[in-house]
């Protein structure tokens, strides 16, 4: 995700992750995995006390005509900031925005090993991120 600073596994096999979150800044949480199946399904979620409470799962499928995989995610958090958080989420649509890119980027780095940029090119179309909340 643009806005992701940093995840890392500490040594309890938890996963500690770092965000930019618009309007509440950077926030920190810990998870963790529930349900690994290699290669079918993965399901996670925050710890006790999460800054950012949330659970996810990732589901693969063998894409039709044997072209690759295709992943479905599911992803459920409570915004910071209660009632207030939650409008100004939706307001500026931040999850659909950041799992969109986060997934345009994973799918790029699966399958080139890298996350094309534009970043250094002046004339290059920005990230569509129409709102800016991901910067």
């Amino acid at each position: 995700m643009a806005h992701l600073a940093e995840v890392s596994l500490d040594d309890q096999g938890h996963w500690q992750w770092k965000a930019h979150v618009p309007v509440a800044g950077e926030l920190e949480w810990s998870s963790q995995v529930i349900e690994d199946l290699p290669g079918h399904r993965i399901v996670w979620q925050s710890l006790e006390g999460a800054e950012l409470p949330n659970r996810g799962e990732l589901v693969f499928h063998s894409a039709p005509a044997d072209w690759g995989t295709e992943v479905t995610l599911t992803w459920r958090f409570d915004p910071p900031g209660g009632k207030l958080g939650d409008l100004v989420a939706k307001w500026l649509h931040a999850p659909e925005v950041a799992v969109s890119l986060a997934l345009r980027r994973f799918k790029s780095l699966a399958e080139t090993g890298e996350v094309p940029s534009l970043a250094h090119n002046p004339a290059a179309r920005r990230d569509p991120d129409p709102y800016g909340a991901f910067e």
